[in-house]
């Protein structure tokens, strides 16, 4: 009996000390696991903190490139605005200028009449 109850408190301790190995190498795994955890979430906020400043970035580009199109825009207007003054002015020039050609061939014809007479 006393053969049985050392072999027994042997295995016991065998098993305790296995025991006291495996959760020593179980919280070697939980450590490991909870670094990883940790760089995954570092990289994560990392990521989001990236994300955001090129959604600012993105924002930022939209805005100028809807006031840039507002300028365009309005340039334009002005552009065709000067574009029908300037073509206006281009119809009262020839306007003019086939007056003038009239009165000049007016003044011709008299010119030839008077040197006739």
């Amino acid at each position: 009996l006393n053969h049985t109850v050392n072999v027994l408190r042997k295995d016991l301790a065998q098993q305790e000390f296995d025991a006291h190995a495996n959760e020593s190498k179980l919280n070697q795994a939980v450590n490991a696991l909870k670094s990883e955890l940790t760089q995954a979430r570092t990289s994560l906020n990392e990521s989001n903190a990236r994300e955001s400043k090129l959604n600012d970035t993105v924002n930022t580009m939209k805005s100028e490139l809807a006031q840039t199109k507002a300028d365009l825009d309005k340039s334009h207007g002005k552009l065709n605005k000067t574009r029908k003054e300037s073509n206006g002015r281009n119809e009262q020039l020839k306007s003019a200028l086939q007056s003038l050609d009239e009165m000049m061939k007016y003044i011709e014809n008299i010119r030839e009449e008077n040197d006739e007479a």
